[in-house]
């Protein structure tokens, strides 16, 4: 292998060894479509049919390996209380054309985090925007990865954070047209904070401990290891090496370590975003069988929804062969890019609690914010939160605030009797300072939790006011809660469904397959039907209209041998030809099994990259171009033999003609939104790759073309 494709880690280079898929090739004699006859006709279609099925069952086909290597690095922490919290923000797309991002970044993060002062400053991937002026295409600047570590310094000089409290990763921008890691475009591996603290790995193992309890924050970069530009490159990609490392290494951890543990995982990538490894094993199931409470990530930005979040629930296979119901939450953070949001996350002796926030140019710098760590939100209660636990008499607070505090006061409300209050407590800065000079944001006090026991999760609600010393009144979310620790039922949102719930992974092959699944029916279904028809006169009686309208669509031989070609070549030949790395070269072929990545002109292939990242191209151009093509080529040559889809006496003259009119109307429809997808694709990686590619650019135009000249004649 090329020295030119290593990753460096923490301890020594690891060469990347991506497994080549094996390869198909198909050798056949010109077609001779006048000599043939009706015997040869039906031997070349069953051997058709038996050359689909095995494309069904190919290897080709199936899950490409990747560079299998993975490397861990360790930070411990102290912590002086049982509470801790951290600061997350994402998705910040420094921008060299909109250079408010990192102006906002060195004043209001700065800000906050100097009023916050979290244990940790998570930034979770895009941490630039790697896009040109007009956004059709991508590439890495160097001049924003040092507007980002300018920023970043700002916000440590401002704020007083250490710098080694802040983690970030990478996001798929951040790898866009990178060939490897250390290439001299890997600009993360220079100006972000981890690459300064020499913290080369791929997984982050971050530990704020106390003397009875350990806070677990597990951080993965799960960008792909060789960057393809966009569209493409928008899933996550573990290896098997990265989820055997982090069970191996959780798997000691909790055999060797006797504190109370609360474990956190954060990446980038949703995991409904994050394709399974070569050998299918998914972070779903990591962190269910490894009793995780919460998966924080970003990606998908506040467009989307500044509140997605989704409940996992999975059953594993514990000890003795058992089966046991775990589950554990997934919260997407909005993007700082537009929207400047952040996120307060809190573990209070095992009870996580979060708050997202915009932060915005205030008078005061930062505005007051609140966050109830206990009790939790009964919506959102998180796995060690939940079941048999004792119940706590006490209610804790963080109040982050840049003037001081004149009193906080909690109440208690019944949704049962029109949300009454029925309890207000006030609390008092656990510290024990005076309430006016605290230095520790935790605002705490004794309650009598037992009398707010109760079967329903969402009776009784709690919301904290805070008051200030000119009498202003802020308080936080009034929130339901439930004293015997039970969760409330989750509502179904299909929005949180379709973007955290689904795998996407899973739902492309379902789309895909079944797409070509549906076209090889199209394909087959005609030529069996004239097949049998022709031995028996009886099994005219079988056909329907529709069946009809394909084998009439189908009698041309030239037409439907190139149809069976051209879906040939879409299963097993590349689809296209770009500079899907760098701006600098590295071609790499797309097919439907992901990149092939080529070593400059030693054509030594570097495997399938990426599978799932492709849909963004197949399947818009599957559905929208390839089927419709297939349909309206049939209805031209159906049309023109006389088939129809209604009675044979509406089917005048007249009526075919203004049939074809809206045959032609809507091949031209095709047509167009075939343009607009190449049109797109040559902005991305340049007009001549993807115009010297056959089966995105010029095929369906020339079947499209042959078809409407053939037809022209009633």
């Amino acid at each position: 292998m090329s020295t030119k494709f290593q990753a460096l880690s923490c301890c020594a280079s690891h060469s990347e060894s991506i497994a080549t898929p094996s390869s198909f090739s198909l050798v056949s004699s010109p077609l001779r479509m006048n000599s043939m006859s009706s015997k040869s006709i039906s031997s070349r279609f069953f051997s058709s049919v038996i050359f689909f099925t095995f494309a069904l069952s190919s290897p080709f086909l199936s899950k490409p390996g990747e560079a299998d290597h993975a490397t861990m690095s360790r930070e411990t922490f102290h912590l002086d209380d049982d509470v801790a919290w951290v600061l997350q923000v994402s998705d910040l797309h420094i921008s060299r054309y909109y250079p408010d991002r990192s102006g906002d970044l060195a004043t209001l993060l700065a800000s906050a985090v100097g009023v916050i002062r979290p244990a940790l400053l998570l930034i979770t991937g895009d941490i630039t925007d790697a896009k040109t002026k007009d956004k059709t295409s991508s590439r890495q600047y160097e001049s924003e990865w040092i507007a980002y570590r300018n920023a970043m310094n700002e916000v440590v000089m401002k704020s007083g954070i250490e710098k080694g409290r802040i983690f970030d990763i990478r996001g798929n921008h951040d790898k866009y047209g990178v060939p490897y890691v250390s290439h001299e475009l890997d600009y993360f591996s220079k100006y972000s904070i981890n690459a300064e603290l020499n913290r080369t790995a791929d997984i982050y193992s971050i530990s704020l401990l106390t003397n009875d309890t350990r806070y677990l924050f597990l951080g993965i970069d799960d960008s792909m290891q060789i960057g393809i530009r966009r569209p493409t490159n928008l899933f996550g990609h573990p290896t098997d090496k990265t989820v055997q490392l982090i069970n191996s290494d959780l798997q000691f951890d909790g055999n060797y370590s006797s504190a109370a543990t609360t474990k956190i995982g954060f990446g980038h990538f949703p995991l409904s975003f994050t394709a399974s490894t070569p050998n299918g094993e998914t972070y779903q199931t990591v962190f269910a069988n490894n009793s995780f409470s919460t998966y924080i990530c970003g990606h998908l930005h506040a467009k989307m929804s500044s509140k997605l979040r989704w409940l996992h629930k999975l059953t594993v296979v514990g000890n003795e062969e058992k089966r046991a119901l775990r589950s554990f939450w997934e919260w997407e953070l909005g993007d700082w890019k537009d929207n400047r949001f952040a996120r307060i996350l809190s573990i209070d002796k095992g009870a996580v609690s979060f708050m997202d926030f915009r932060l915005s140019k205030t008078k005061s710098g930062f505005d007051t914010r609140i966050l109830i760590t206990y009790p939790t939100d009964s919506r959102s209660m998180n796995q060690a939160a939940r079941g048999g636990l004792l119940i706590r008499n006490d209610i804790n607070a963080l109040i982050f605030s840049s003037r001081s505090v004149l009193n906080v006061t909690a109440r208690v409300f019944d949704s049962a009797r029109g949300f009454r209050v029925v309890e207000e407590i006030p609390l008092r800065p656990k510290s024990g300072h005076d309430i006016q000079q605290y230095q520790y944001p935790l605002f705490h006090a004794k309650w009598n939790a037992e009398s707010y026991k109760s079967d329903n999760p969402t009776r009784y609600w709690v919301q904290i006011f805070v008051r200030d010393p000119d009498y202003k009144e802020v308080s936080s979310e009034r929130r339901p809660f439930s004293a015997e620790g039970r969760g409330a039922i989750q509502s179904f949102h299909l929005l949180n469904y379709i973007l955290l719930g689904v795998r996407w992974e899973d739902l492309y092959n379902i789309m895909l397959w079944s797409n070509l699944g549906f076209l090889i029916l199209c394909l087959s279904l005609p030529k069996v039907m004239h097949h049998f028809a022709q031995r028996s006169v009886t099994y005219r009686n079988w056909y329907h209209p529709f069946v009809s309208y394909l084998i009439e669509g189908s009698r041309n031989k030239a037409i439907w041998f190139s149809l069976v070609i051209y879906l040939f070549w879409l299963m097993y030949m590349p689809w296209l030809w770009g500079y899907a790395m760098s701006q600098n070269g590295e071609i790499a072929p797309m097919y439907l099994s992901g990149w092939k990545i080529r070593d400059g002109n030693n054509l030594m292939e570097h495997g399938g990259i990426g599978k799932v990242d492709c849909m963004v191209i197949t399947l818009p151009f599957l559905y929208c171009v390839v089927a419709p093509m297939l349909l309206l080529v049939y209805g031209l040559f159906a049309q023109q033999g006389g088939a129809c889809l209604c009675k044979p006496e509406t089917c005048s003259i007249c009526a075919r003609k203004w049939r074809r009119k809206a045959l032609l109307v809507a091949s031209a429809l095709v047509c167009l939104v075939h343009f607009k997808m190449c049109s797109n694709l040559m902005l991305a990686y340049g007009f001549g790759p993807v115009f010297l590619s056959p089966a995105l650019s010029w095929a369906p135009l020339l079947i499209f073309a042959v078809s409407i000249y053939n037809t022209m004649k009633l």
